[in-house]
């Protein structure tokens, strides 16, 4: 065995050794806390500053929240303005991760170092508490102004500057065409559904209206004959052929038109009268729309 291999055996086991003391001294160590330094420049008034603590604790150990820092101001420096705690437990321990945003209020005359302060932790769960400290961590903040501006106008207060004009034009000329389009479109789907109406609507449903059209046109010798011919096409219609006296049993066959059939039959009769004999004369324009309503009311019940 030379003396080479004694010297290097001697200094695989002192490593050994010192691998061991440093396991056992983590293990020793229930708590451990990271502080992340927050960017330590480019701070002015009014800036965040956003600051992680990262924490592993043992098994049973756990942080006590009340020991947390709470949200305010802490000094003439900084406020405390958001806190966040996120935890992940492992079999092996508990990771803790402190999400902490300091807000600064005021504005060093010259570029000054400023301190986030300090604060402590409390642990409980294995034994007696234990308090830990969070070191302070140094930022770097610059006033809004240099130093030789304190006596100039830089630094007065100024009115409030009043928001530029968004250009409307443009959008208030495509609200009109839209508008309009709206409107057209409206006004197309009155139309179509007025003519489907009409369109759907019975005959004596358009015998009534063309009446009433009648009935406000001003009189003259042929308006009783042709409030006839409209009542007459509008039994052509029901029926589905001309309807005369010699075949107006016909129209009968559906029983519920069998209370009409006394007055159909009149009118029958008196509009052979006229138009064939030459010897009657027209029904009144009034008794033509009574008799028109009736079969409208008739034909609105059994369509």
């Amino acid at each position: 065995m030379t003396r080479a291999y004694v010297h290097r055996r001697g200094q695989a086991c002192l490593l050994a050794l010192l691998l061991f003391a440093v396991a056992a001294l983590a293990q020793a160590q229930p708590i451990t806390i990271t502080p992340v330094a927050p960017r330590s420049f480019g701070y002015s008034v009014g800036d965040r500053i956003e600051r992680h603590v990262s924490i592993k604790i043992a098994p049973t150990w756990s942080l006590a929240h009340a020991s947390l820092p709470a949200p305010g101001r802490l000094n003439a420096w900084f406020e405390l303005a958001e806190i966040s705690i996120q935890t992940d437990a492992k079999p092996a321990g508990t990771e803790i991760e402190l999400r902490l945003v300091y807000q600064l209020l005021n504005s060093p005359t010259q570029p000054a170092v400023l301190l986030l302060p300090r604060f402590a932790l409390r642990f409980e769960g294995g034994g007696e508490p234990i308090e830990r400290d969070v070191p302070p961590a140094e930022v770097f903040a610059a006033p809004l102004l240099p130093a030789g501006a304190a006596d100039s106008t830089l630094d007065a207060p100024r009115a409030d500057r009043k928001p530029e004009l968004i250009p409307v034009e443009t959008l208030r000329t495509r609200l009109t065409i839209y508008a309009l389009g709206a409107a057209v479109l409206l006004f197309t789907m009155m139309v179509a559904r007025q003519y489907a109406q009409r369109r759907r609507a019975g005959p004596f449903v358009r015998a009534c209206r063309e009446l009433r059209r009648i009935a406000h046109a001003p009189a003259d010798s042929g308006r009783a004959a042709a409030a006839m011919r409209v009542v007459h096409r509008a039994l052509d219609e029901t029926a589905g052929h001309s309807v005369f006296l010699d075949n107006v049993e016909s129209l009968f066959a559906s029983p519920h038109r069998a209370p009409l059939r006394e007055r159909t039959r009149g009118f029958l009769g008196r509009s052979r009268q006229q138009f064939f004999a030459g010897t009657g004369e027209a029904l009144p324009l009034e008794e033509l729309r009574d008799f028109a309503r009736a079969w409208r009311a008739l034909e609105a019940t059994h369509r």
